[in-house]
């Protein structure tokens, strides 16, 4: 009876590390929005999409640049899975590549926008 108890425990002690080694390995996406923040980005949207387990945020800039307005745009797309994460960052190359200028697969993070929002996102 003893053997049985230690067995259990010992399974759900292995079940709750390894449960909390895969939250803490997965990337929130924070870092990137306190990066944007940071860099003077309006931060808007951030809804979620059931369907394809997404979290959306996007991210808006004006300012002049050599006597120019410069618009520097990004959004993030903050997946649970990294195998969706990498899917839908295929999918968005091929359906947006005419029209956006760069774009980052982070692990679970699916980055694109204008080349200066993608590089003011990702640049430690």
């Amino acid at each position: 009876m003893k053997k049985k108890i230690a067995v259990a425990v010992s399974i759900v002690v292995v079940v709750v590390t390894l449960c909390c080694v895969l939250v803490a390995c997965n990337n929130s996406g924070t870092d990137y929005v306190k990066r944007l923040a940071e860099k003077g980005y309006d931060l808007f949207g951030g809804r979620a999409n059931s369907e394809k387990s997404y979290y959306e945020i996007g991210a808006y800039r004006v300012h002049r640049d050599n006597d120019a307005i410069a618009r520097d745009r990004v959004t993030l797309y903050i997946f649970f899975d990294e195998e969706l994460a990498k899917e839908e960052y295929e999918r968005l190359k091929d359906a947006l590549s005419e029209t956006v200028e760069c774009f980052v697969l982070d692990r679970n993070v699916v980055i694109f926008g204008t080349e200066q929002g993608v590089k003011d996102a990702t640049e430690k």
